[in-house]
Protein backbone atom coordinates (compact mmCIF):
# COMPACT_ATOMS: atom_id res chain seq x y z
CA UNK A 1 0.00 0.00 0.00
CA UNK A 2 2.94 2.31 0.57
CA UNK A 3 3.82 2.17 -3.12
CA UNK A 4 0.21 2.87 -4.08
CA UNK A 5 0.06 5.82 -1.69
CA UNK A 6 3.29 7.20 -3.10
CA UNK A 7 1.99 6.90 -6.66
CA UNK A 8 -1.12 8.80 -5.58
CA UNK A 9 0.96 11.49 -3.88
CA UNK A 10 2.96 11.87 -7.09
CA UNK A 11 -0.25 11.94 -9.18
CA UNK A 12 1.03 8.89 -11.03
CA UNK A 13 -2.38 7.41 -11.72
CA UNK A 14 -1.04 4.92 -14.24
CA UNK A 15 1.35 3.46 -11.66
CA UNK A 16 -1.42 3.46 -9.05
CA UNK A 17 -3.64 1.34 -11.29
CA UNK A 18 -0.78 -1.12 -11.83
CA UNK A 19 -0.36 -1.57 -8.07
CA UNK A 20 -4.11 -1.94 -7.50
CA UNK A 21 -4.44 -4.39 -10.39
CA UNK A 22 -1.79 -6.62 -8.89
CA UNK A 23 -3.36 -6.48 -5.43
CA UNK A 24 -6.77 -7.33 -6.89
CA UNK A 25 -5.43 -10.13 -9.10
CA UNK A 26 -6.81 -13.61 -8.62
CA UNK A 27 -3.64 -15.14 -7.13
CA UNK A 28 -3.26 -12.36 -4.56
CA UNK A 29 -6.95 -12.34 -3.59
CA UNK A 30 -6.61 -16.07 -2.83
CA UNK A 31 -4.21 -15.28 0.03
CA UNK A 32 -7.06 -15.37 2.57
CA UNK A 33 -4.90 -16.05 5.63
CA UNK A 34 -2.41 -13.40 4.58
CA UNK A 35 -5.14 -10.81 3.98
CA UNK A 36 -6.37 -11.41 7.53
CA UNK A 37 -2.96 -10.21 8.76
CA UNK A 38 -3.11 -6.94 6.83
CA UNK A 39 -3.79 -3.99 9.14
CA UNK A 40 -7.21 -2.38 9.01
CA UNK A 41 -5.66 0.99 8.12
CA UNK A 42 -3.88 -0.53 5.11
CA UNK A 43 -7.13 -2.09 3.91
CA UNK A 44 -8.89 1.27 4.29
CA UNK A 45 -6.17 2.95 2.22
CA UNK A 46 -6.49 0.26 -0.43
CA UNK A 47 -10.28 0.69 -0.51
CA UNK A 48 -9.92 4.46 -0.85
CA UNK A 49 -7.42 4.16 -3.71
CA UNK A 50 -9.53 1.46 -5.38
CA UNK A 51 -12.57 3.72 -5.20
CA UNK A 52 -10.58 6.59 -6.72
CA UNK A 53 -9.53 4.47 -9.69
CA UNK A 54 -12.81 2.57 -10.10
CA UNK A 55 -13.94 2.33 -13.71
CA UNK A 56 -17.56 2.92 -12.69
CA UNK A 57 -19.07 5.79 -14.62
CA UNK A 58 -16.06 5.73 -16.97
CA UNK A 59 -13.63 6.56 -14.15
CA UNK A 60 -15.84 9.37 -12.83
CA UNK A 61 -14.04 9.94 -9.49
CA UNK A 62 -10.61 9.76 -11.12
CA UNK A 63 -11.70 12.20 -13.84
CA UNK A 64 -13.03 14.65 -11.24
CA UNK A 65 -9.77 14.35 -9.28
CA UNK A 66 -7.74 14.98 -12.43
CA UNK A 67 -9.80 18.06 -13.29
CA UNK A 68 -9.22 19.51 -9.82
CA UNK A 69 -5.43 19.20 -9.98
CA UNK A 70 -3.54 22.42 -10.66
CA UNK A 71 -2.06 22.33 -14.15
CA UNK A 72 1.34 23.26 -12.70
CA UNK A 73 1.85 19.91 -10.95
CA UNK A 74 3.47 16.80 -12.36
CA UNK A 75 0.98 14.12 -13.32
CA UNK A 76 0.94 10.83 -15.19
CA UNK A 77 -2.67 10.19 -16.20
CA UNK A 78 -4.26 6.79 -16.62
CA UNK A 79 -2.93 5.89 -20.06
CA UNK A 80 -5.31 2.97 -20.62
CA UNK A 81 -8.22 5.39 -20.26
CA UNK A 82 -6.73 7.72 -22.84
CA UNK A 83 -6.12 4.81 -25.23
CA UNK A 84 -9.66 3.54 -24.68
CA UNK A 85 -11.12 6.97 -25.46
CA UNK A 86 -9.01 7.26 -28.62
CA UNK A 87 -10.04 3.79 -29.75
CA UNK A 88 -13.75 4.51 -29.22
CA UNK A 89 -13.57 7.78 -31.13
CA UNK A 90 -11.68 6.15 -33.98
CA UNK A 91 -14.24 3.35 -34.15
CA UNK A 92 -17.36 5.52 -33.95
CA UNK A 93 -16.36 8.63 -35.89
CA UNK A 94 -15.77 8.54 -39.60
CA UNK A 95 -12.51 9.86 -41.04
CA UNK A 96 -14.29 11.50 -43.98
CA UNK A 97 -17.49 13.52 -43.88
CA UNK A 98 -18.99 11.50 -46.68
CA UNK A 99 -18.01 8.13 -48.10
CA UNK A 100 -17.03 9.28 -51.57
CA UNK A 101 -15.29 12.55 -50.76
CA UNK A 102 -11.93 13.73 -49.56
CA UNK A 103 -13.50 15.98 -46.94
CA UNK A 104 -11.83 15.32 -43.62
CA UNK A 105 -14.01 14.99 -40.54
CA UNK A 106 -12.37 17.80 -38.60
CA UNK A 107 -14.72 17.26 -35.67
CA UNK A 108 -13.14 13.83 -35.13
CA UNK A 109 -9.65 15.32 -35.35
CA UNK A 110 -10.58 18.04 -32.83
CA UNK A 111 -11.89 15.48 -30.34
CA UNK A 112 -8.74 13.37 -30.73
CA UNK A 113 -6.47 16.37 -30.26
CA UNK A 114 -8.30 17.38 -27.07
CA UNK A 115 -7.79 13.91 -25.62
CA UNK A 116 -4.09 13.94 -26.51
CA UNK A 117 -3.74 17.45 -25.07
CA UNK A 118 -5.05 16.15 -21.73
CA UNK A 119 -1.92 14.01 -21.41
CA UNK A 120 0.34 17.05 -21.80
CA UNK A 121 -1.76 19.61 -19.92
CA UNK A 122 0.18 19.17 -16.70
CA UNK A 123 3.28 21.33 -16.89
CA UNK A 124 5.02 20.18 -13.73
CA UNK A 125 7.98 17.86 -13.89
CA UNK A 126 8.93 15.17 -11.44
CA UNK A 127 12.06 15.99 -9.49
CA UNK A 128 12.98 12.42 -8.66
CA UNK A 129 16.53 11.28 -8.08
CA UNK A 130 17.61 7.83 -9.26
CA UNK A 131 18.32 5.34 -6.50
CA UNK A 132 20.69 2.82 -8.01
CA UNK A 133 20.16 0.10 -5.40
CA UNK A 134 16.40 0.13 -6.07
CA UNK A 135 16.89 0.23 -9.84
CA UNK A 136 19.23 -2.76 -9.65
CA UNK A 137 16.83 -4.65 -7.39
CA UNK A 138 13.98 -4.16 -9.87
CA UNK A 139 16.10 -4.98 -12.92
CA UNK A 140 17.49 -8.15 -11.34
CA UNK A 141 14.25 -9.37 -9.77
CA UNK A 142 12.69 -12.52 -11.09
CA UNK A 143 9.46 -11.99 -12.99
CA UNK A 144 6.85 -14.43 -11.76
CA UNK A 145 4.24 -15.81 -14.11
CA UNK A 146 0.76 -16.58 -12.81
CA UNK A 147 1.29 -20.38 -12.61
CA UNK A 148 4.37 -19.80 -10.44
CA UNK A 149 2.42 -17.47 -8.18
CA UNK A 150 -0.45 -19.95 -7.86
CA UNK A 151 2.01 -22.73 -6.97
CA UNK A 152 3.60 -20.59 -4.24
CA UNK A 153 0.19 -19.61 -2.86
CA UNK A 154 -0.90 -23.24 -2.73
CA UNK A 155 2.16 -24.08 -0.66
CA UNK A 156 1.64 -21.12 1.72
CA UNK A 157 -2.10 -21.00 2.27
CA UNK A 158 -4.05 -23.74 4.03
CA UNK A 159 -7.03 -25.17 2.16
Amino acid sequence: MCVGQEFRRLNNFNGLVEVLSSLHSSPIIRLKTTWELVQKRSKEIMDKLTNLMSNLGHYRIYTQTLQQLPKTVACLPLLSGVCSDLFLIDEHQRDKLEDNTDWINWNKMTIISKIIDEIFIFKGRYNLQPVEIIQNFILRSQVWEEPDILYEIASMEPD
